[in-house]
């Protein structure tokens, strides 16, 4: 029995006869044992076809679009697929995004972050100051914003970039840095001081030719826990702070001479014969024992 197709249709028009249903589509009339195959089928319905299965149509009577049943879910026919949220994308991974957040490939995904934690680990941060940043990662930047120079950060220095390397590098830390390389450069940011690194060790740069302001500055003078009435003495290697005895009290002594046991000094009575010098007009005392 032939069939008789509608007169004039339009793109998307269906036709059913018995249970097959053809879709007029580009000048010629598809389904039944045609294009479409003979396993499949439309339905024409305002709702989805429940438990379809795959390869199956769905005319949407309310919206006039088509659709195949594909892959778990109906796509439409002939319109490409509509975009969805960004972490919808199966190298994107976004957790509980805050204002100003960014994204950057972690390795293995694009991720989420603010802007401050993109850091180290190959991922260079930007510092612009009159100071070196604080606490800074290998490969970090910084631009010296009164000099116009720019830095990386690399093997615990910051490296200035462009210059020509001349074999020494400068560090900044409140202590001396470790792994030193003669010539390399330390500036004691505690202290203000900067030291350079020669004979495997520190060496203050200009303290060479300072003066010095006190005694024990000198090379050959050792004072320790220096007190009132001492004296410098000689020890055969360096001046040394020394305590000297004192005399024993001369009250009451009056005619007597100071003798010693080699340990402490002390006052002793002697006795005397006077003599007179008339032409000097003097008095000699001469000791005749004890």
């Amino acid at each position: 029995m032939p069939i008789d197709f509608p007169n004039s249709p339009t793109n998307g028009q269906t036709f059913t006869v018995g249970e097959k249903v053809w879709i007029y589509q580009d000048g010629k009339w598809q389904g039944g044992n045609g294009p479409l195959g003979p396993e499949q089928h439309v339905t024409i319905s305002s709702n989805a076809p429940a438990s379809p299965v795959q390869g199956e149509m769905w005319f949407d009577s309310d919206t006039t679009q088509t659709f195949i049943y594909y892959g778990s879910v109906w796509v439409e026919v002939g319109t490409a697929a509509a975009g969805g949220p960004l972490d919808s994308l199966s190298d994107v991974i976004i957790t509980n995004p805050a204002n100003n957040d960014v994204l950057y490939y972690n390795g293995s995904a694009f991720v989420n972050t603010s802007l401050a934690n993109i850091g180290g680990a190959g991922n260079a941060v930007t510092t612009i100051s009159t100071s070196a940043p604080a606490s800074p990662s290998a490969g970090n930047l910084w631009f010296e914003s009164d000099t116009g120079k720019t830095y990386i950060y690399y093997d615990s220095y910051w490296v200035e970039v462009g210059a020509v390397s001349t074999g020494s590098r400068i560090a900044i830390s409140g202590s001396a840095p470790a792994g030193a390389q003669e010539g390399d450069l330390w500036f004691n940011s505690t202290t203000a001081k900067t030291f350079i690194y020669y004979d495997s060790s520190w060496v203050e740069v200009g303290a060479a030719n300072s003066v010095p302001s006190i005694l024990d500055d000198l090379t050959d003078v050792t004072i320790t826990s220096a007190a009132a009435n001492q004296i410098l003495q000689w020890n055969g290697t360096a001046w040394v702070n020394a305590t000297i005895n004192a005399l024993p009290s001369q009250g009451g002594n009056a005619g007597k001479y100071l003798t010693t046991n080699g340990t402490t000094a002390s006052w002793a009575t002697v006795s005397t014969d006077v003599m007179t010098d008339t032409k000097n007009a003097a008095l000699i005392t001469m000791d005749i024992g004890a």
